[in-house]
């Protein structure tokens, strides 16, 4: 399904390989909201993450920044957190 090792444990992860053709790898991505929720209903915190991700090619615009595409907004929870 992906070409990185972790993305088979993500849910929804053809998702995000759609648009990318692969998992991306959240180099450079940046973080725009965190949601912390301490007692879910479960008794164990989640985490939901809102992640702004882009490809980045091998070309460089006239400023020297490499040029992206695929802008992407992905929300990710992570609901299996030991302690926080």
């Amino acid at each position: 399904m992906t070409d990185h090792v972790g993305a088979e444990v993500v849910q929804d992860a053809q998702r995000l390989v759609s648009v990318f053709g692969h998992w991306p790898d959240f180099h450079d991505s940046e973080i725009l909201a965190m949601r912390l929720d301490r007692h879910r209903r479960s008794g164990r915190p989640s985490l939901e993450i809102d992640v702004h991700v882009c490809s980045h090619g091998s070309a460089v615009d006239e400023r020297g920044f490499y040029e992206q595409s695929n802008h992407t907004l992905a929300s990710l929870r992570f609901d299996r957190i030991g302690e926080l």
